[in-house]
């Protein structure tokens, strides 16, 4: 059984270990100014998500879980990246950690051997959405933020009434 604190422990724990993410963050794509001095490229999990339940009578659910890679792109850079590369070099680093997280929730992995109490949903059941953005400047702030679809098996019980 798990729970979203497990989930955002993954992901940190990926994000961390990724060779290309500078750092992790979880909150919200409004704070991301508060997050200026850490080490880009900056991975945000981002606070605010959808859950339901697709059968509320088993302990599953799904969340819908919006996750960002935010980078800068610096005058001086332009001299010898164009900015379609770089938005590239943000989908691949986007495209490796999405395939790393669902290996590891499926036991895949040197570090991961068995499955997990959550997983990426695949195949027909889910689409990856990514999205591209930029905030318009001398010195651009670009990001790419993909949404997810995760079940979680729940640990949440009965609860205690007084009647």
């Amino acid at each position: 059984m798990a729970n979203i604190i497990d989930l955002v422990n993954e992901f940190e724990t990926v994000a961390n270990a990724m060779v290309g993410i500078g750092s992790f963050a979880y909150g919200n794509t409004f704070e991301l100014n508060e997050y200026r001095t850490q080490p880009r490229p900056l991975m945000v999990l981002h606070k605010q998500r959808a859950l339901n339940y697709p059968d509320f009578q088993k302990k599953m659910r799904n969340y819908r879980l919006t996750i960002g890679i935010y980078s800068d792109y610096h005058e001086a850079e332009k001299l010898t990246t164009s900015y379609a590369q770089k938005q590239s070099d943000l989908t691949d680093l986007m495209e490796q950690y999405i395939r790393e997280l669902r290996k590891r929730s499926l036991g895949n992995t040197a570090q991961v051997t068995s499955n997990q109490p959550w997983f990426m949903k695949s195949g027909n059941e889910d689409t990856v959405t990514v999205e591209l953005i930029e905030v318009i400047g001398n010195d651009k702030f670009i990001g790419i933020e993909s949404i997810l679809t995760f079940v979680i098996f729940a640990e949440c019980g009965e609860g205690v009434f007084n009647y």
